[in-house]
């Protein structure tokens, strides 16, 4: 996802695609979703969405059973529509999904918004990411994030 975050995605039974880890080696550690970030719902209709509340677990990457932080996360997955969109990669009838998620892990209270793009036959080629993270008064993330698929 980015030189140094990971996620670990498979396709269930069901077909979706789920996120059920994602590493952070700046950070050192390892974020686990108890039931998985939806990445990809099979047979959404546009304009739906889907809730979901998840426990999440920070552990370390050199010692997974050492756990930082825990906590848990509200959020919906939204259809947005399809749109054509061009990157420098191309442009490429795509589907947007918006992931919309806040809670609580450990001392941090967050509130992240994100909208990703998937072109047919390629996968995401745009992603865009808002994030607020909030640790009492010694920590803040307040950004905005963009990726696009810069070749095929």
């Amino acid at each position: 996802m980015t030189p140094s975050l990971a996620g670990f995605m498979r396709e269930t039974e069901q077909g979706d695609i789920i996120m059920a880890a994602l590493t952070d080696a700046g950070e050192g550690v390892v974020v686990v979703t108890t039931p998985a970030n939806p990445f990809i719902p099979k047979g959404m209709q546009p304009g739906e969405t889907r809730s979901y509340t998840q426990q999440v677990s920070v552990n370390y990457l050199d010692d997974p059973s050492d756990q930082r932080y825990s906590g848990s996360l509200n959020g919906t997955y939204t259809y947005v529509g399809t749109y054509q969109v061009t990157v420098p990669a191309g442009t490429f009838p795509a589907v947007l999904f918006r992931v919309h998620c806040e809670g609580r892990v450990g001392p941090a209270h967050t509130q992240n918004t994100g909208y990703n793009l998937f072109a047919p036959g390629v996968g995401m080629v745009a992603m865009i990411l808002e994030e607020d993270v909030t640790a009492f008064w010694l920590f803040n993330i307040d950004s905005t994030t963009g990726k696009v698929l810069m070749s095929k």
